[in-house]
């Protein structure tokens, strides 16, 4: 079985490269995204030709996932539904490719919740306003969330649960968090 684009570029949640805009020519994309590429990107090729970034492990591309849907629960989206509708816009394709279907964020957001047996619009209690977890019982569900996203994307599992965890320890060091919180 060929591998998915997300296993291919380490990244879980298929996540666009810092400052990538649909809206912009790929010159004006790579100026800006080398300015401030993800931590973990790849230095010689941070992001595929449709701007989906390339990380050196899968560790990093958890932690890129990780902040990015810290920053959406951060802005307001506390549901699969909010956090799906940024995440994986209808303006979008799947996979981003000129020609292909439109993003369906609300699918998106049923799979996934379907997967934590929720629904779309139950919030997901995972971080406070400061971008800190909640707690330890907000580890597994975040690792749930974003395990089903991954499946999602990439149409099979394919990360190991140690990758999670050592995904979002990456993620907390920025909080100065040097220990395992379970």
């Amino acid at each position: 079985m060929m591998s998915s684009l997300a296993e291919r570029l380490n990244n879980p949640g298929s996540i666009k490269q810092n400052g990538w805009n649909e809206r912009d020519d790929w010159e004006t994309n790579v100026a800006r995204c080398t300015l401030d590429p993800w931590r973990g990107s790849n230095e010689q090729r941070p992001m595929d030709n449709l701007g989906h970034a390339i990380f050196d492990d899968v560790e990093h591309g958890i932690r890129a996932m990780v902040r990015n849907i810290q920053r959406k629960y951060c802005n307001g989206k506390f549901t699969m539904a909010t956090i799906c509708a940024d995440w994986a816009p209808s303006a979008d394709t799947v996979g981003s490719l000129a020609d292909g279907v439109a993003n369906n964020p609300s699918m998106y957001a049923e799979y996934v919740a379907f997967k934590l047996n929720m629904t779309p619009f139950t919030d997901l209690a995972l971080f406070n306003q400061d971008g800190s977890l909640i707690g330890p019982q907000s580890i597994g569900r975040l690792i749930a969330v974003m395990e089903a996203m991954s499946q999602f994307e990439a149409g099979y599992a394919w990360v190991r649960y140690s990758q999670w965890l050592h995904g979002i320890v990456l993620y907390l060091n920025d909080f100065g968090v040097e220990e395992k919180p379970w």
